[in-house]
């Protein structure tokens, strides 16, 4: 374990969870992602694919462990059956760290009521202390470095997520993974223009600059979203060809693109992921492009 650092993919559906055969490839669990370094444990964001996660990774070794959740969707937050919530061996518990809507939602969540049997104050494996962010902040640890992004993600005016950014030494070295997701740059709710479009984008790309890996949404294609499903403008999510525009901009070595929209089986999937490539080389991005899969692992 000392040395590496990995990421890892354990959820990868946007919106809701997609359970049949036909999402087996790409995965059907929401949000959830690990980067372990270390005795250093991150989890990013809490959807249902944190329940495998926390199983897995939540060994002997580790000694602190921190929870990233972007925003209080129920997509990054339905994390009720992962028994590390409830109890683990890591010393102080799973430090929280997220949006500042993010201890309001997890206490609405478990709210031994109507949306989960049980409550909030019954998590004994997260510590309750919520670092609580609007997006621009730096974090400082030991060996490792945060920093966070606010996005645009309905309906909370120009905020409603953020991203986060972690530089990790690695001997004389750092090693950059961004995770940014549930983003938009060009429109409002309504199919209105955003009017600090440009100001977004050029946040992003100056946020995600020379990381190693870029995790990011790319919910929907430029098709759907200016053509076949115009509606879904000012949704909060942004286009496969968008980032890619703005991971080439960034000069992005691994783009990994995920929130995979819940209709987008594997068979679509794998034909945009052709598209996506050869939308990338089109446009000159020297970096590599996948879509994120359930189960990959990445070890730098």
């Amino acid at each position: 374990m000392k040395g590496k650092i990995e990421l890892s993919i354990y959820g990868t559906r946007g919106s809701c969870a997609t359970g049949s055969k036909e999402y087996s490839e790409f995965g059907g669990d929401t949000s959830a992602y690990t980067l372990k370094h270390g005795d250093t444990l991150h989890f990013l964001d809490g959807g249902t694919g944190i329940r495998r996660a926390m199983a897995k990774e939540l060994t002997p070794e580790v000694q602190s462990a921190y929870l990233h959740i972007t925003h209080g969707h129920a997509d990054h937050i339905d994390m009720g059956c992962a028994g590390g919530i409830y109890f683990n061996k890591v010393p102080g518990g799973i430090k929280v760290i997220g949006y500042q809507d993010v201890e309001k939602a997890l206490k609405t969540f478990f709210d031994n009521k109507t949306l989960w049997p049980v409550p909030y104050e019954a998590l004994n494996g997260i510590n309750k202390e919520v670092i609580a962010l609007d997006g621009g902040e730096k974090l400082k640890y030991s060996g490792f470095e945060i920093d966070t992004l606010g996005n645009y993600h309905p309906s909370r005016g120009n905020g409603g997520s953020i991203g986060f950014r972690f530089d990790i030494k690695r001997g004389n070295n750092l090693v950059k993974v961004a995770y940014v997701t549930d983003m938009e740059f060009d429109y409002i709710p309504g199919g209105k223009p955003q009017p600090r479009a440009n100001e977004l984008k050029a946040e992003f790309v100056n946020f995600v600059e020379g990381v190693d890996v870029l995790l990011a949404d790319t919910h929907f294609t430029n098709k759907e979203y200016n053509e076949t499903m115009q509606f879904v403008r000012g949704w909060g999510h942004s286009t496969l060809e968008q980032v890619i525009d703005l991971a080439n901009e960034a000069k992005v070595k691994l783009l990994l693109g995920t929130h995979h929209a819940p209709q987008h089986t594997d068979e679509i999937l794998s034909g945009l992921e052709k598209h996506a490539r050869d939308y990338a080389r089109s446009t000159g991005f020297q970096g590599d492009f996948a879509f994120a899969r359930d189960g990959d692992r990445l070890i730098f």
